[in-house]
């Protein structure tokens, strides 16, 4: 799965999303782990675009975790939306609700 800078890419599978986190390299990644039930999630998504052309040289992705229940599971997401940021693959901060200026500010400490 290719990521293109700007964009937010939708991991299908659990493959897909392991290799985004691989691609990545020492990027910052950010992931949205999102819900079809969720009225929050679904009201953030156009902010998460505009905030990803914003920041073209982070990686973003959302998982929805009932499409990918192992994952949210593996991932331990208890509540969504969740934002987890990853480099290298470790996981450096995470924090749940849909607020952008938590989000930019976590954007400028890990970027």
């Amino acid at each position: 799965m290719a990521v293109e800078p700007g964009a937010v890419s939708t991991p299908r599978t659990v493959d897909e999303f392991n290799k985004i986190i691989a691609s990545a390299g020492a990027k910052l990644v950010i992931v949205a782990f999102v819900a079809p039930w969720c009225g929050a999630c679904k009201s953030f998504g156009p902010t998460l675009a505009r905030v990803a052309k914003q920041y073209p040289g982070i990686v973003f992705a959302t998982v929805d975790i009932d499409e990918l229940k192992a994952l949210g599971e593996a991932k331990t997401v208890a509540e969504v939306p969740l934002f987890r940021f990853f480099r290298k693959g470790v996981s450096l901060n995470q924090f749940s609700g849909a607020n952008e200026t938590r989000l930019k500010e976590a954007i400028e400490k890990f970027k």
